[in-house]
């Protein structure tokens, strides 16, 4: 699948999540916004030119974890 546009948020499920469900969807289910920042660049050519150019970047502000449990003793 090949998206033409970046969606607004991802729907994630969380197995331990303590947090008020949103309207509609599963007790476990919350949402994860897209954060956007806009910068301009300059850039210094061979000429000698500095032109200017608007950047925007898109991206979910999410890390990704895992977690375990060692339950043998150490003696």
């Amino acid at each position: 699948m090949v998206l033409k546009n970046v969606p607004l948020y991802l729907l994630v499920k969380l197995e331990h999540m303590r947090a008020t469900p949103l309207k509609g969807l599963e007790a476990a289910v919350t949402s994860v916004e897209l954060a956007t920042k806009s910068m301009q660049v300059q850039v210094v050519e061979n000429n000698g030119n500095q032109p200017q150019q608007m950047v925007k970047q898109c991206q979910f502000l999410v890390t990704a974890a895992c977690t375990f449990m060692d339950y043998q003793s150490q003696g």
